[in-house]
């Protein structure tokens, strides 16, 4: 099996292989690296060649657009294609997504519904984001987003609170939503306040 690979070639193509299994999505070229203990331009000339063998095929300029093909005996679940952003602002009443970054493909079993309610927004220093979940999310960060028209109790949301942009937990307070904050306060949503761009669905942590 793989005969044609040299060692280095076969455990890249196995790491790959076991994170697709384990996270269902393919790794970064720096995930690679790390995981390795090599450089990412190193990373990048192993998958010219497993490409080049037929393994795998590079889409470019797509974040973790790594496939795999039918010659490595393993597929990877059906996937969709997504919108990357790393902005968004509130016109009047509606909420604008800015700052396309490319596409990234997404196994389709990640999201509950139709693809056009999803959208990927991309943590950058384009805009000021307050993190208020109980998580660290570093630059880089890609977040699963659907789209909806209410919210409840329990859900992980991102808002847009003047011009800043808002991760949190909707809470109850005196029969009304609000964001609960890590300093616990609380910042109310609707009206004059806090917009909701959507539900927080999955998030990716790239290091």
């Amino acid at each position: 099996m793989w005969d044609d690979l040299t060692k280095v070639q076969q455990e890249t193509l196995e790491f790959i292989i076991d994170y697709i299994k384990t996270n269902s999505i393919p790794p970064t070229y720096q995930e690679i690296a790390k995981a390795n203990k090599v450089t990412i331009k190193s990373v990048a000339q192993r998958l010219v060649q497993l490409s080049k063998k037929g393994y795998i095929s590079l889409k470019k300029n797509i974040p973790r657009g790594i496939s795999l093909t039918e010659k490595v005996g393993f597929s990877i679940p059906q996937q969709i294609l997504l919108k990357v952003f790393t902005s968004c602002k509130k016109i009047k009443s509606s909420v604008k997504l800015y700052q396309p970054e490319g596409n990234i493909f997404l196994p389709k079993d990640f999201l509950s519904s139709d693809d056009e309610h999803f959208f990927v927004f991309k943590l950058s220093d384009n805009s000021v984001i307050h993190n208020h979940l109980d998580i660290n999310l570093p630059l880089g960060t890609l977040i699963v987003v659907e789209k909806i028209k209410a919210v409840n109790d329990g859900d992980k949301v991102i808002c847009i609170h003047g011009n800043d942009i808002i991760l949190g937990v909707v809470k109850e307070l005196n029969g009304f939503p609000v964001i609960g904050t890590r300093d616990r306060s609380a910042i109310p949503i609707g009206g004059n306040n806090a917009t909701v761009v959507g539900k927080i669905w999955k998030i990716i942590i790239s290091f």
